[in-house]
């Protein structure tokens, strides 16, 4: 293998592009959710939430990897079955096993968020009323959603670049 040639390192090493995928998706969602649950500590006076501003780039970072991974994973078991077929988007995302594994991911990441921000707010505020419900709501769907076209483009693009 030449370690100069950056296509010969990516498909020696798929971890490296899954990374650099993972890294490019959780900067782009967790500076949006950034905006759009913290608004307010940024345009205005109320206080910046570090907690949950670090689990909305973490989170969409873990969940894509994995996701990868099992889509690559899936696709190879397809490539080895000697049925190539390169599935369309909605196909992939509802077929191979992708929507179970999307919503145990989603589940499990959400639960953890949730009991992350769980141990971070009870300190200060003593109460489970107060939890924001829409982000406790929003730290499992998204995981989902993200996590389902994640497997599904990692399939096809494996199975594409495959040949097949």
């Amino acid at each position: 293998m030449n370690r100069t040639d950056p296509q010969a390192l990516s498909e020696s090493y798929p971890f490296l592009q899954i990374t650099k995928r993972s890294a490019i998706v959780a900067l782009a969602i967790g500076i949006s959710l950034t905006f759009v649950n913290q608004w307010e500590a940024i345009f205005a006076d109320a206080p910046l939430q570090l907690l949950p501003m670090g689990l909305v780039f973490i989170t969409p970072f873990i969940t894509v990897s994995i996701s990868q991974i099992w889509g690559v994973r899936a696709a190879r078991t397809i490539l080895q079955q000697g049925k190539p077929r390169i599935p369309t988007l909605v196909t992939a995302l509802f077929s191979h096993g992708i929507p179970v594994r999307a919503v145990l991911l989603g589940g499990v990441m959400g639960s953890l968020n949730t009991a992350i921000v769980l141990l971070g707010t009870l300190p200060e505020n003593q109460q489970l009323a107060q939890l924001p419900t829409p982000l406790i709501l929003q730290a499992i769907t998204l995981p989902i959603i993200f996590g389902a076209l994640s497997q599904a483009l990692s399939l096809r693009r494996t199975i594409l670049h495959s040949g097949g």
